[in-house]
Formats: C-alpha cells, structure tokens, sequence
C-alpha cells in the first residue's frame, strides 16, 4: 500500500534538485488546426441569375428565328407536314448550333456555328454582368454555373437530336469569355496582368491587335470578291425562289449571322492553305476547282480562275507592320526582350485564329459535305510563318545593336578596302618605275694606273673617231 511519504518521494522535486521542479511545471501548448472556411462572395447570386438571364434570351432568340422562318416558308410545298411545333423543336437545334454542337439526324450529323449570334450572346452578358461590378471580382465566375445550368435543362426538355459531346465545350466557353473579361475589368491590374512583365503585357495587346488587323483584311477582300461576283452570287438567290417579303430578309438574317464564318474562310484563303468545300475541292489563291456548291447565295464569289499567291503578301505586310511597331515601341530594350513580346504576340494570335477557325468547320451531310471550311492547322502555320519571319526580320535590322554592328562590319570593310587599294597603288608605282642602275667600283689598289690611262686614252679615240665619221657623212650629204 502506498504512502504518502512514497508520493513525496516519488513526486518531482521530491530530492530538493530546483531543475525537477522547472520540468515538471512544463506546459506543452499544441496550436489549433487553420480553420478553412469557404464562403461565397457577396453578389455570387446576382451573377448566377444574370448567366441564366443570357441563356434563356439565347434561346429565345433562336426561337423567333425558326418560327419566323417557318412562318415565310410554311407555304412552300416541298416543306410537307412540318407544324409549329417542329419549328419550336428546331430552335433547340439552332440553340445548340450558336453554342457550337452538332445536330445529329439519323446517322448524319450537321453542325454550323452562327457565329455573329455566338458574339452576340457574349457581349450580352459581359453587359448585364456591369450590374456586378460593385462587388468582389469573384462573384462574375458564378455566371458561368447560371448559364450552363439553365442551357442544359433547355436541352434536356426537349433536344432529341443534340450530342452532349459537341456541345459541352460551347456550354463552359461562351459564358467563360465574359466572366474573364468582367473579372479582369473589375479586378486590380497589379493583382492580375500587372505582375506580368512588360514583353508579356504587350504581347497579349499586340495578339489581339494582329488578330484585328487580319479580319480588317479579310472584310476587305470580302467586299472585293462580293462586287466581283455580284451576277453569280444574284444567280443563286434566285434558285432559291424566295416569295414575299419574309423569304428575303431571312436570307440576308442568314448570312450575316455567318459573316465572321465567312470572313474566316476569306483569311484561310489570303494566307495560302485555303478551305475545303468537299475532298476534291480545295480553293486556294492558286486553285479554282469547279465542283457543286452548296445553296448559299454567299458562295458566288467562289473565283473560276485562281487569282495567284500574291495575295499571301498581305498578311506578310502586318507581319512587318507588327516588327516595326515593336522595335518602334521597346526600342530601349534588348533584342532578347523585343524576340519574347514577338513569341507573346505569336501565341496570343495563335488561340485566337485557333478557335475562331475551329468555330468556322461545318458538317451539312455525308461524303463531300462531311466536312468543309478552314485547313485550320495548315492556316495557323502559314501565319505564323507569314507573320513571325517578316515580324523578326524587321526588327533585326532596325534594332540599335544591328545598327551598330553594321557599322562596325561597314568600317572593318572599308579599312581592308584603302589597306587593299594602297597596296596595290604602291606595286603599281614600284613596276612603272626605272629600274635602279647597279655601278659596280672596283678597289684602287687592284686596278694599275697605266691601265686607267690606257682607258681614258682609248675612250678619247674612239670619241675623236666616231666625230671623224660623223664630220665625213655630213660632207657627203653636201
């Protein structure tokens, strides 16, 4: 049994040792584990009804266009039984068109991106998410689950012929866009592109720069090749034989919400590669097959003869005009620093040109039509040749240490020229000189006087005699 003596003995410090008592008086403090809380930004609400706000006016905008194009052509007889209520199911389709899926109908599948309303709906929404500008920057990426959640329940009301595959991209990447863009706007730039570096910065201003420059030129050659082909693309409008006054003005409707599709394939052309309207049918500057078409009154202005690669020139002209605005601008920096704003540039044109010639494929059927539009990866290529190499050059040669290197060449060059030119002066004076006599004196002492009278004796005769002949041949000309 234990006594209390033996708890004395047995506590710490029982032996009097003042460190046992500072041991035992230890306190071990464990910290509490970090708490992490996620909350939700204030305004988070405001921006998941502002993205389903935009889906739903998407929606309702294909809607209208496929009833009202059912309203003109309903009275056509080759439209059959087709009712209301198929129109109200091809909007769907149409919906899911701008958001760049495909249709499948039966074993063939149909896809087309209206590409115009596809920006439409964008900027939409980068407008309305204005209204969230006075919260946390945060709260814009709850657009994105807005949208996506109310397109997807549209679709599966009433979309028997969608592929989720094709659409999901387009669901994640249209409201996407406008979330970084208002997130971005509303945002510090020290927090976000202010801590790139400067060749960054200027790069992604320049790509998108790049990127106008092309569509300017695209529109252009568009506006060209309208004015060109006038009578055939008027042709084709008629075969269609539109009636009253709907059937025109949905075509127009038609093709201007293609026209950044059509402007796409205009630049595919410009920069070489060209676009495919079928496997045997590739328009490029240097070819102009004649094949089927399909009926679109825009595709008159298909060329019948080529027009040559000098049109490729063009995009080589913004590819210098993009050099000379670098140099130009980061003149003060290296030519290290001016090569990385040129690969920014190059990048950020890149997955612009990427996705907008990918929005620009179409699928309208089986065999020739399985697959038209851009070469979209031969298009990017040649661009970036176009571009970087015209870009690169020029801002070699007109950067300060290229200068300065030139000079130095050009001063080596014309001191070894004068070296040269002197040298060759001075052997050319050496030949047209006399040559040097050579007297040769002999010693005095080994040359006798009387021979050196002898010498002069008998110079004097023969100058006496040779003045003899010369007195006796003038007397005998006398």
């Amino acid at each position: 049994m234990e006594t209390m003596s033996d708890r004395q003995d047995s506590s710490p410090g029982a032996n009097g040792d003042p460190r046992d008592d500072t041991e035992s008086s230890r306190v071990t403090y464990v910290a509490a584990r970090p708490t992490v809380r996620i909350t939700l930004p204030d305004g988070w609400a405001r921006a998941l009804l502002i993205g389903a706000e935009a889906a739903f006016v998407g929606w309702a905008l294909s809607a209208l266009i496929s009833l009202v194009t059912y309203f003109g052509i309903s009275h056509n007889p080759w439209m059959g039984e087709a009712s209301w209520n198929d129109a109200f199911t091809v909007s769907f389709n149409v919906w899911n068109a701008v958001l760049g899926g495909t249709n499948i109908v039966g074993d063939t599948s149909y896809r087309a991106v209206p590409t115009l309303m596809t920006l439409f709906v964008m900027l939409m929404l980068r407008g309305r998410l204005v209204g969230v500008r006075h919260f946390p920057p945060a709260a814009h990426w709850f657009a994105i689950p807005g949208f996506f959640i109310l397109t997807a329940l549209l679709f599966a009301v009433n979309a028997s012929h969608i592929d989720w595959g094709s659409l999901l991209p387009g669901l994640v990447l249209v409201p996407f866009f406008p979330a970084a863009w208002a997130y971005l706007s509303y945002r510090p730039r020290e927090e976000t592109t202010g801590r790139l570096p400067l060749w960054a910065r200027r790069g992604l201003s320049y790509g998108a720069l790049t990127v106008g420059a092309l569509a300017l030129v695209s529109t252009l050659f568009l506006g060209v090749a309208i004015l060109r082909s006038w009578d055939s693309i008027t042709g084709i409008y008629q075969l269609l034989s539109p009636e009253g006054r709907v059937d025109p003005v949905m075509i127009v409707i038609a093709h201007i919400a293609f026209a950044p599709t059509i402007i796409a394939w205009m630049l595919s052309w410009i920069a070489g590669p060209g676009f495919s309207l079928g496997p045997d049918a590739i328009h490029t500057p240097g070819n102009a097959p004649i094949a089927p078409i399909p009926p679109a009154p825009i595709l008159g202005i298909l060329p019948s003869t080529p027009w040559g690669y000098w049109v490729v020139l063009f995009p080589i002209l913004i590819g210098v005009s993009l050099g000379v605005v670098i140099s130009r601008r980061m003149q003060d920096q290296l030519l290290r620093e001016q090569g990385y704003t040129l690969l920014a540039t190059l990048g950020a044109s890149t997955v612009i040109l990427g996705v907008w010639m990918w929005s620009a494929q179409a699928y309208l059927g089986v065999n020739r039509m399985a697959a038209i539009g851009p070469r979209t990866v031969w298009v990017l290529l040649a661009l970036l040749v176009e571009l970087g190499i015209s870009a690169a050059t020029v801002m070699t040669l007109t950067h300060h240490t290229s200068y300065a290197w030139m000079r130095g060449m050009s001063g080596k060059v014309s001191e070894a020229a004068k070296e040269k030119v002197h040298k060759a002066g001075e052997k050319s004076q050496k030949i047209h000189e006399d040559p040097p006599v050579k007297t040769e004196t002999l010693p005095t002492e080994a040359v006798p006087d009387d021979a050196v009278t002898e010498q002069i004796a008998v110079g004097d005769g023969d100058n006496s005699a040779e003045s003899d002949h010369a007195q006796e041949t003038s007397e005998d000309g006398k």
